[in-house]
């Protein structure tokens, strides 16, 4: 079952994955921060990781966005 998680905390938004497969955990992210961004929420992306990818592929996937 695809679960999102999500905490607010201090103005912070934190979403968790889960049951996401390969990529689809990011597109489910891309809408949910096209909806916050037709709300007028702004969403900059602080930190990203792709549990899921690194288990796949070995390596995790990490970015640190800062505007």
């Amino acid at each position: 079952m695809k679960r999102v998680k999500v905490a607010i905390k201090g103005g912070n938004v934190t979403l968790d994955f889960d049951g996401f497969v390969n990529k689809s955990c990011s597109d489910e992210e891309d809408v949910i921060r096209t909806l916050y961004g037709k709300m007028g929420v702004k969403n900059d992306v602080e930190y990203s990781d792709n549990k899921r990818e690194a288990e796949v592929n070995g390596t995790a996937e990490r970015e640190t966005l800062r505007h």
